[in-house]
């Protein structure tokens, strides 16, 4: 029996808007954008009614500027805001969107953290970016040529746009040998 080899691109999906939602549980299930400066970031009040201190947070609500939208969560996307998009846009499109300032070390913490943890199963682990990593078993090289992937038969896993591209290479090179797509949940 030949040896299973898989070649699989993990590709975090609005990966800073996951790590704010780890810093600030209360956010999730809301519509959150990540982008702007230091001024966003959130404070600390207190409930006149309760007495309890709880964060107060930013709004896109009468943003004024040129910031552009880094990312966001899932239900701003739904509500039509996305990433690269102006601020003042999706303001006027999602006013009371929170608005979080990036954070580049909290990111690069939890990239580290998630290479840290392909790196521990994987047999080889190419980072791509702070949210992208390609990992392999059975194979020797991530640098592959026809040669190498006609060899035995190659499993890809399908987990983002990159894998896309992965997939279409293998299926021109490697058909013949047996390409099989695993879909990943």
């Amino acid at each position: 029996m030949k040896a299973l080899r898989v070649i699989a691109h993990l590709d975090m999906d609005a990966f800073y808007a996951s790590v704010e939602l780890l810093r600030y549980p209360e956010l999730r299930g809301q519509a959150v954008v990540i982008g702007g400066g230091r001024e966003h970031q959130p404070t600390w009040e207190v409930d006149p009614v309760t007495g309890k201190r709880r964060r107060r947070f930013a709004t896109l609500r009468g943003y004024a500027g040129r910031g552009v939208i880094t990312t966001a969560t899932y239900e701003a996307r739904a509500l039509g805001v996305n990433s690269a998009m102006g601020m003042m846009k999706a303001a006027a499109r999602v006013p009371d969107a929170v608005l979080l300032p990036v954070d580049f070390d909290e990111y690069r913490k939890y990239s580290r953290l998630f290479k840290a943890a392909v790196h521990a199963i994987a047999d080889l682990a190419q980072a791509e970016t702070s949210e992208q990593v390609a990992l392999a078993y059975g194979i020797e090289s991530l640098s592959f040529g026809p040669h190498e992937l006609h060899a035995q038969p190659l499993y890809v896993l399908r987990s983002g746009t990159l894998a896309l591209c992965l997939e279409q290479f293998c299926q021109g090179v490697v058909q013949p040998a047996g390409t099989r797509e695993l879909p990943c949940f």
